[in-house]
């Protein structure tokens, strides 16, 4: 049956224009279960005959051709054509991640896979599938040698999901907000879990913390901006503790760099060695995250560097 529906349809994939714009709500609804079962058909019939790759590879060229300037508002399109291209690009990430999963991939497919990620990176809503390839290609390319693409390529993909996040999340719903910060946690425990594994990786790690404390004081800064330097002056100067509220992104990432006590000690560790560059909104946002650090010590310690500085 779904072979002959997909004989029927086969201008899914075959046609140069998929006419996006004339789509209605029912046949958005049929074309996602038609590519989802030529995408199950592809990857069993691919494992079997042993081809899987090239036939996965097909299908990514055309979804980079077809559905790719969709999501990114390339071509001319509506809402329904944008959802349509991304549950189809959702089904196709999660198919991609079953050919790693399977051990059928190979270096030149993951890079190619990265491709294609760092094409659609700007549609948050696929952030959490981006990150569950991540987290799925990171263990493959350690295990399997390469170390390029566990070094380099993937977490400067997870830099540009990062990125997406921070400077969209306030304008997204909960509910695609919500697994997000559930799968960035999820990236940085699988790295955290490699580095144990294989300890001459833990630099990479200590990079993928630099680069989340790095987008926390970002956050910070961008939220004071919203709420007035002046403003923001004064609550710390009223707040016996000196903890005010850092905004929600920055609550999100700050918990993740405070799990356990080596990443915090990472985040105390950027705070030192780069508040002596700071100035202006960012010396505030600076003397706010130190509140709100654990360690009463390293507290003290950091004020002190940062008493000498001149907002």
């Amino acid at each position: 049956r779904i072979l002959h529906t997909l004989q029927k349809d086969d201008k899914i994939k075959k046609q140069d224009n998929l006419g996006f714009s004339n789509l209605t709500v029912d046949r958005e609804t049929e074309l996602t279960e038609i590519f989802r079962c030529y995408l199950k058909l592809t990857v069993l019939m691919g494992l079997h005959r042993k081809d899987i790759i090239e036939e996965m590879e097909d299908v990514m060229s055309w979804a980079d051709q077809q559905l790719t300037p969709v999501i990114t508002r390339s071509v001319d399109t509506n809402h329904v054509s944008i959802s349509l291209a991304e549950k189809c690009t959702s089904c196709l990430l999660d198919h991609m991640q079953h050919v790693v999963m399977a051990g059928a991939a190979d270096e030149d497919f993951l890079k190619n896979c990265l491709y294609i990620i760092k094409r659609i990176t700007c549609c948050v809503s696929l952030s959490g599938m981006i990150l569950d390839f991540l987290c799925e290609s990171s263990l493959f390319a350690i295990t399997s040698g390469f170390q390029e693409l566990f070094q380099e390529h993937i977490p400067v993909q997870f830099v540009q999901v990062l990125r997406e996040y921070t400077e969209q999340a306030s304008k997204l719903d909960a509910s695609v907000v919500n697994p997000i910060k559930m799968k960035l946690r999820k990236f940085v425990r699988q790295y955290e879990k490699i580095s144990k594994e294989f300890p001459e990786e833990a630099e990479t790690l200590t990079d993928i913390l630099e680069t989340l404390s790095k987008a926390l004081l970002m956050s910070i800064s961008r939220e004071f901006e919203k709420r007035g330097q002046t403003v923001v002056q004064e609550e710390l100067e009223q707040t016996e503790d000196r903890k005010v509220p850092l905004g929600e992104v920055a609550e999100v990432l700050l918990g993740i760099l405070q799990e356990n006590t080596a990443r915090e000690k990472v985040l105390q560790d950027f705070i030192l060695s780069t508040c002596s560059e700071v100035t202006g909104i960012d010396v505030v946002s600076y003397s706010a995250l130190v509140a709100h650090l654990k360690s009463v010590e390293n507290r003290m310690a950091l004020n002190d560097a940062l008493s000498q500085l001149q907002i």
